[in-house]
């Protein structure tokens, strides 16, 4: 790997990119039926039958009751810019009663008190901007939820958050400002909130500026989980953070900005990490790290646990570029108690201003030990990574 690509810095103006299927261009679905400002969204989808487009004109809706799709239908915006529906009720659209298959296209949801969207089996959200909810933008429930290309952002707690879900994929889509609710709490807040889902993909999202406890955290017995070629920006918590869940890849992230940890390993087990860049900030904890701290207790199936625990084990970190600016940001693997074996460092690359200082941990199974790069390397870490010190 090489080193230059650390050196590649986001601009700040790509931070608040709007996706192009929300911001921009006119759709020409065939529409069963078209509604216009003033008519009642909620009238058209009961009106017509499962599997029509009901096309929603331009201009502002206002929404009191939540709208309830038939299985099959999509509902997308037309005109020279996207509807806005101002949501009233606990979830603007509700997919919790059953109708599956849903598509939402080309819509902004704004205000609902829970969530803008609350999914059901097989619902595709695209080009859809999702803000201001009290809770969530988008809540996954079910199996087999596509969100692309959308926009989801300055929510109460979470941009997108899933619970017990299966088959998620999060693909080309923004999530940032989130959450605005000044007593949501570190623990249950954040960009992206994964709870207990199993098969998800998050693939080239951009995750930026977000408080709480992670840009993107996956937690509760995720598993069989892909995240490749997303971006965590300057999130106020982890950049990437994997709790007590376990069987997943890590790849070509981009993580920046974050004073916390740019990629935590939580409790987790048989995870790599693979060609991530990672910029740790000034003060910042650690670049990589894979803890465990004995959690035994589960709010979930407990498909990851192993003998009754939540392992640290069976993790790698891989041909990963770390550059960190403070000899006080470290690398490598913790244990404050519950069971730490079998992680391996492969090939990382790192940029840091001193090589020789204790910058890298690592756990023999009895004691926790601080070295320098060339210590690390004796433990049989990196054997083929590099250290590079910053230039003064």
């Amino acid at each position: 790997m090489r080193l230059e690509r650390l050196l590649i810095l986001v601009p700040l103006s790509l931070l608040a990119l709007f996706p192009e299927t929300v911001r921009g261009g006119t759709a020409s679905p065939s529409c069963g039926a078209t509604v216009v400002p003033g008519n009642q969204v909620q009238a058209a989808l009961r009106r017509e039958p499962r599997g029509a487009t009901i096309c929603v004109s331009s201009g502002t809706y206002s929404v009191a009751v939540q709208l309830l799709p038939r299985t099959g239908q999509t509902i997308v915006g037309v005109g020279p810019t996207p509807p806005l529906l101002r949501c009233r009720a606990l979830f603007c659209f509700d997919g919790s009663k059953g109708p599956a298959s849903v598509t939402l296209s080309r819509l902004i949801l704004e205000g609902a008190r829970d969530a803008d969207v609350r999914t059901g089996d097989g619902w595709r959200i695209a080009g859809v901007e999702a803000r201001r909810a009290g809770v969530a933008g988008i809540e996954v429930r079910g199996d087999g939820t596509v969100i692309r290309d959308s926009y989801v952002h300055h929510n109460g707690e979470f941009g997108i958050r899933a619970v017990f879900a299966t088959n998620l994929r999060v693909v080309g889509t923004e999530i940032a400002f989130n959450p605005t609710d000044p007593n949501a709490s570190t623990g249950f807040s954040g960009g992206l909130k994964l709870n207990g889902v199993t098969g998800l993909e998050v693939l080239s999202s951009n995750v930026h500026d977000n408080g709480g406890g992670a840009g993107i955290w996956l937690d509760i017995d995720t598993q069989n989980f892909r995240l490749a070629a997303n971006k965590s920006l300057n999130n106020a918590g982890d950049g990437i953070r994997v709790e007590t869940s376990c069987n997943g890849t890590l790849e070509s992230n981009t993580i920046q900005g974050t004073s916390t940890i740019g990629i935590d390993l939580f409790n987790s087990h048989d995870v790599t990490v693979s060609g991530n860049a990672v910029v740790m900030a000034e003060g910042a904890l650690y670049g990589i790290r894979m803890l465990s701290n004995g959690r035994s207790g589960s709010h979930g199936t407990g498909a990851c646990m192993t003998n009754g625990a939540y392992e640290n084990s069976g993790n790698v970190a891989d041909s990963n570029a770390l550059r960190q600016s403070s000899v006080a940001t470290r690398d490598g693997v913790v244990d404050n108690g519950g069971m730490t074996s079998g992680n391996r460092w492969e090939s990382n690359v790192y940029q840091v201003p001193d090589c020789s200082a204790t910058s890298w941990q690592w756990w023999d199974g009895v004691s926790e030990q601080t070295v320098s790069f060339a210590g690390w390397i004796n433990l049989g870490a990196d054997l083929t990574g590099s250290c590079t010190a910053l230039p003064p």
